[in-house]
């Protein structure tokens, strides 16, 4: 039965847990195909969209939501680099070739900071 092997089952949770090597991060999830893959983002919205997309440059929100956060500067900069990247329809792994293409990838991506950060904004 399970309650025979549940202490055995608790002592190998507990060690799993203890054991950093399972904190391993699988970098595949990190490009933009990897999150397209994972659904992580959205459709397209269609032409028009909402009232905030296509409104002003995300960098500079990024920047102040990082620093009202109070995270280090890494990590502020590699967003707003991340964030300007996508404004500008830079080059990134996994990014279709400059064109139509690489503009349906991006401009989902910019929708969902964007709202993410009109949440934020509105709290």
């Amino acid at each position: 039965s399970w309650e025979s092997m549940a202490e055995a089952a608790f002592d190998h949770l507990w060690m799993g847990l203890g054991d950093d090597a399972n904190l391993r991060l699988d970098t595949s999830h990190l490009s933009l195909s990897g999150q397209r893959q994972q659904g992580a983002w959205s459709p397209a919205s269609p032409a028009g969209g909402t009232a905030s997309e296509g409104v002003g440059r995300l960098g500079p929100r990024v920047a102040a939501l990082a620093l009202r956060c109070r995270v280090s500067d890494a990590v502020q900069k590699g967003a707003v680099r991340l964030v300007e990247k996508l404004d500008s329809s830079s080059d990134t792994a996994g990014a279709p070739p400059v064109g139509q293409a690489r503009e349906a990838r991006y401009s989902p991506i910019r929708a969902a900071v964007r709202r993410t950060l009109d949440g934020l904004d509105s709290d």
